[in-house]
């Protein structure tokens, strides 16, 4: 299982616990470095690899993955699918993309209330406890980026994935998505160093 802009790895760990081969793969030394200490601690083995997973000819050493995760990471990309289209070159052709993310709810009163708390009263209380306000509007203006949960499993099939599963979690707030390269093709197009 491959856990895509890992960060502390919180979602890597849980797989690694559940008996996974786990990279966790992300930009920033420093957030791989802390996964490695909750690894350490738990007494799970995982590989930290430093690489950033949004250029063109991205290779992470294991692959083609059985799973594929990203987790809260989707609203910082400048181009999703294309992204997501890349790391999907390095997924087994039966393997899973599993994408989850915060969007904009839509529907019932209370799916309503909690936008509200998260979207105005959440990055006011948390940037002030911080002192980092900054990040709580970059958290905002980039799930209002992403929109809802019809846009989110667009961005996957504009990825060149089959949405075969969506999950809405959290008053309508997170969007699970499970995609599968489609049923007939044989792998997606890998880059000259994902080939190696």
């Amino acid at each position: 299982v491959l856990d895509a802009f890992a960060g502390t790895g919180l979602v890597g760990l849980r797989a690694a616990t559940l008996g996974a081969r786990v990279p966790l793969a992300a930009i920033s030394p420093g957030m791989l470095a802390i996964a490695a200490r909750r690894a350490q601690r738990r007494k799970l083995r995982v590989d930290r690899i430093t690489v950033d997973l949004t250029h063109a000819d991205v290779s992470v050493p294991g692959a083609p993955f059985d799973a594929i995760t990203m987790v809260f990471g989707v609203r910082y990309l400048d181009d999703p699918s294309a992204v997501i289209r890349r790391l999907s070159a390095l997924l087994s052709n039966d393997g899973w993309f599993v994408i989850m993310d915060f969007v904009e709810p839509g529907g019932s009163l209370l799916s309503r209330l909690a936008a509200f708390y998260f979207f105005r009263v959440l990055p006011r209380i948390a940037g002030t406890l911080a002192g980092r306000s900054d990040l709580y509007e970059r958290l905002v203006t980039t799930t209002h980026a992403i929109r809802g949960r019809e846009q989110l499993e667009q961005i996957v099939r504009d990825a060149g994935l089959s949405v075969c599963t969506t999950r809405v979690m959290g008053f309508g707030l997170v969007v699970g998505i499970v995609g599968t390269i489609p049923e007939g093709t044989i792998g997606l197009p890998r880059t000259e160093a994902q080939q190696r």
